[in-house]
């Protein structure tokens, strides 16, 4: 007589076989998955089909090829890659300078991608309609392990904290991406970025053109520094970032950075949008507002206001510590240091 405990594991391995053969049987518009031969991405059931198989677990996605082939208008609600181990994106996806209409409403980790490993990349895609959120929210990625490049946000964000117009928090590469969508912290957002919420990598060629409101730091491309390996370079803002502290703690407030760490670096960098806060202790700075570290050939030739008479300055609102070197501002829009 067969044990009924042979009979359950032989039931659980079958299943188990075929769930495995189904997720090597996917079905996308095209394509094997190969770097020659990318999975081809070409509707909302492509999309959703994609976020199946990598929030399943497995590390389905591991080093495998992704290319979108045309717009998709249909709504987008789904997220690829959750927190849990194997369940993070880590292929490539190829934008293909197409455009993804999102309609995402959440709580955490959100964006087209939520969280990623360290083989993710992602490129050339485009990204409009309308997200809201709590935490961990960005516009491309919420988390970022790996490479962000060449990718643009239009879409408008309402938020709470830790936020950004490309990715909410960064912990690889960020090259030339560019935010042109609105973003509302709802004053209670601690962390917002144009381009970068939280920063621990390296970003590189961004603008900000969108308009980004918050309470806590906020920076027209990245909201807070939080380690000494952050690094920005080449970035410009022109958008007007205002730090509301209405029903929040106020915070650091920069055209490019809001506040950053000891040993930071900010290179290179242009603001020429409006900078202001509406706090009577918050720092508002053209450039950074409260600043650690150095700061170096930069420019601002935009307004910087703030309520009242602590940590305001064209380049830096208030420095810690760290060098401000080579930077220069418009005398006529923005007078002192």
């Amino acid at each position: 007589m067969i044990s009924k405990s042979i009979i359950k594991t032989s039931i659980v391995t079958v299943a188990f076989a075929l769930t495995v053969s189904n997720i090597s049987l996917l079905s996308f518009s095209g394509g094997k998955g190969t770097q020659s031969d990318p999975y081809q991405i070409t509707s909302k059931r492509d999309m959703e089909l994609l976020a199946d198989s990598v929030n399943n677990g497995n590390n389905w996605s591991y080093r495998k090829y992704f290319k979108l082939m045309n717009d998709i208008e249909d709504s987008i609600r789904t997220v690829i890659g959750l927190y849990y181990d194997g369940c993070q994106f880590q292929g490539y996806f190829d934008g293909n300078e197409k455009k993804i209409i999102v309609s995402i409403n959440g709580i955490e980790g959100i964006g087209i991608f939520g969280f990623t490993g360290n083989n993710f990349v992602v490129e050339n895609l485009n990204v409009d309609g309308k997200i809201c959120g709590i935490h961990f929210i960005g516009g491309i990625v919420a988390s970022n392990g790996g490479k962000v490049i060449n990718c643009n946000n239009y879409a408008l964000m309402e938020v709470e904290r830790n936020t950004g117009g490309i990715v909410a928090s960064n912990g690889g590469k960020v090259i030339n991406c560019n935010n042109y969508g609105t973003i509302d912290g709802i004053n209670r957002g601690n962390t917002v970025g144009g381009i970068v919420g939280m920063n621990d990598g390296y970003i590189s060629n961004c603008m900000n053109a969108g308009n980004i409101k918050s309470g806590g730091h906020v920076g027209g491309i990245v909201g807070e520094d939080i380690s000494m390996s952050y690094y920005v370079e080449f970035c410009v803002n022109i958008g007007t970032v205002k730090g509301d502290s209405s029903d929040y703690v106020s915070g650091g407030v920069g055209g490019i950075c809001g506040r950053t760490a000891r040993e930071s670096k900010t290179i290179n960098c242009i603001n020429s949008g409006l900078v202001m806060s509406n706090s009577e202790e918050g720092e508002v700075g053209g450039i950074i507002g409260l600043s650690f570290g150095e700061v170096k050939n930069c420019i601002n030739t935009g307004t910087v206001k703030g309520k009242g008479n602590y940590g305001i300055g064209c380049i830096v609102g208030y420095k810690i510590s760290g060098i401000i070197e080579n930077c220069h501002y418009d005398k006529q829009i923005c007078s002192g240091e």
